[in-house]
C-alpha cells in the first residue's frame, strides 16, 4: 500500500465485481442478526458498500439484517441469496475507520483481578489464617470443619 493511499485504495488492487465496486477477499467470522434470530457467518468479501457472507440458512432477498463483528454493527439489506451465500448492501457506506475495525476488531481487554488484600482496611496487622477460615465459614457455613 502506498503512503497516503488509505485502505480503500488498497482494496481496489484486490479487484472489482460486476457492479464496479471494489472488493477485498477475506475470511472473517461475524454474526448475522435478523428479526427472527442470529447466526454465525463468514464474511467472504468486503467493501465499503457491502459484503458477501456465507453460512447456514441465509435470509432471502430483501431481508433487513445487521452484520456484527467486534464492536461494529452494520445495517444492511440482502440483495441476493443463493443457499449458503448471500450479498449484503450496507445502509450507509462504511467509514475507513469502521472498515478497518471490521477487518481487525480490538481484542477484548483482559482484566486482571486486583490481588486480594492480606490486610484488613480497618486493621494495621495482617489477617491471620484463622481469621480467613472464620470468614470462609461465615460466608459458607455448610461443611465446617472439612476444609482442605
Amino acid at each position: 500500500m502506498k503512503v497516503g493511499q488509505g485502505v480503500f485504495g488498497a482494496v481496489s488492487a484486490q479487484g472489482s465485481d460486476k457492479r464496479g465496486r471494489e472488493r477485498m477477499r477475506v475470511l472473517l467470522a461475524a454474526r448475522l442478526v435478523t428479526t427472527f434470530n442470529d447466526r454465525p457467518v463468514k464474511i467472504r468479501d468486503l467493501s465499503g458498500e457491502g459484503a458477501m457472507i456465507e453460512g447456514d440458512a441465509m435470509p432471502s432477498e430483501g431481508t433487513d439484517v445487521i452484520l456484527q463483528r467486534g464492536p461494529i454493527e452494520v445495517f444492511a439489506s440482502v440483495v441476493w441469496s443463493d443457499g449458503r451465500q448471500c450479498g449484503l448492501e450496507f445502509e450507509t457506506v462504511l467509514e475507513e475507520e469502521d472498515f478497518l475495525t471490521l477487518l481487525n476488531p480490538p481484542m477484548p481487554s483482559q482484566t486482571i483481578a486486583a490481588p486480594t488484600p492480606r490486610h484488613s482496611p480497618l486493621r494495621s496487622e495482617p489477617i491471620t489464617p484463622e481469621s480467613w477460615a472464620a470468614a470462609r465459614d461465615w460466608v459458607h457455613p455448610i461443611g465446617r470443619g472439612s476444609r482442605s
